[in-house]
């Protein structure tokens, strides 16, 4: 009879333990690393660049951002997902619309309204100071302008010279292209005399 008594209390404990154990297993199943987080369908729209034209009778750009497959974005209600060169004096809407099952965080932008102008081109920078002599030529843009250093072509970057040189930077339109009246296109800076045009 005590055998069985022995037997039952033994095989009473092995089910508790068992029991446990399965408890603890399922625990380990649902734990929170396996739980989808709560903002899984929330992404936040890139806003797109608009570069304006350098040449009066030339084309803006409009820079799209790069492709997504949780984002829509849109130009004047088309979609749209590369550059679009755009005539001076276009307004342009870009819209941006999340796809099914996602959603943007409260308050994001979502809108952006440019007009394409005309800017005229970007002037160099001339750094002199602490025995530096840099000459630095702008992004051409679109494309629609080039520039030169003492007549010699010259491209996006910088460009290093020594104390009293003489540097005249100027930028011509592309063919067919043409600036404003009174566009100023030629700088002139002698490294080390203090001053900058």
């Amino acid at each position: 009879m005590k055998s069985i008594i022995i037997c039952l209390v033994v095989l009473f404990v092995a089910c508790k333990v068992s029991a446990k154990t399965e408890v603890g297993q399922a625990g380990v199943i649902a734990s929170p690393s396996h739980v989808a987080p709560a903002n899984a369908g929330i992404v936040t729209p890139v806003a797109p660049y608009f570069l304006d034209a350098e040449t009066v009778n030339a084309y803006g750009c409009v820079i799209m951002p790069h492709y997504s497959d949780t984002i829509i974005y849109r130009l004047n209600g088309e979609i749209c997902e590369a550059e679009q060169f755009v005539p001076v004096g276009t307004a342009v809407t870009v819209t941006a619309t999340p796809v099914e099952g996602y959603e943007f965080p409260e308050d994001t932008v979502t809108t952006w309204t440019h007009t394409i102008r005309y800017v005229g081109p970007r002037p160099p920078v001339f750094i002199d100071a602490n025995n530096r002599f840099i000459v630095i030529i702008p992004s051409p843009g679109t494309g629609q302008v080039t520039y030169s250093i003492n007549t010699d072509e010259a491209y996006e970057g910088e460009y290093y010279f020594s104390y009293g040189d003489t540097v005249t930077v100027t930028v011509e339109p592309a063919n067919g292209d043409y600036f404003s009246a009174n566009t100023v296109t030629s700088w002139t800076h002698t490294f080390g005399s203090g001053t900058s045009p």
